[in-house]
């Protein structure tokens, strides 16, 4: 049964509705966790790992909105529906949509620093995400 806020976002135009296979949602799940394994790995810069914390932590976000049926052509949306799509809690959420804008500044902008602390801090948290999405998608 679909989300009612899921499906008003849908009515608003934040969403629209999906029907990808589970072969496509699965391959996204792995792309994410992918990502999540090389952001953990200490000889790429901070930068690096941030940027690989951060693709990882969306394309997870983006494999529970698609297992939910939908779409965003938005990215911070995608972070913002994961309270209609995991379990993460309040304080997780937070800090993907604060990485989600920080992201933003250091690509647009060229502005901002990356601290050593936060890609740490982000890495554990999208490794919560990848736990809550993958018993949402495979059971385990």
């Amino acid at each position: 049964m679909p989300s009612r806020e899921l499906e008003n976002l849908v009515i608003i135009g934040a969403l629209t509705r999906l029907s990808p296979g589970p072969d496509e949602v699965r391959a996204m799940l792995d792309r994410g966790a992918t990502a999540l394994r090389d952001a953990a790995n200490e000889s790429v810069s901070i930068e690096g790992r941030f940027a690989l914390a951060y693709s990882a932590a969306h394309g997870l976000a983006v494999a529970a909105l698609w297992h939910h049926g939908y779409r965003s052509a938005n990215r911070i949306t995608v972070f913002e529906c994961l309270t209609h799509t995991t379990d993460i809690n309040a304080a997780s959420r937070k800090l993907l949509i604060s990485t989600h804008k920080l992201r933003n500044h250091l690509e647009y902008e060229a502005e901002g620093d990356v601290d050593p602390k936060l890609v740490r801090d982000l890495i554990l948290t999208v490794r919560t995400l990848e736990a809550s999405v993958r018993r949402l998608i495979v059971g385990s």
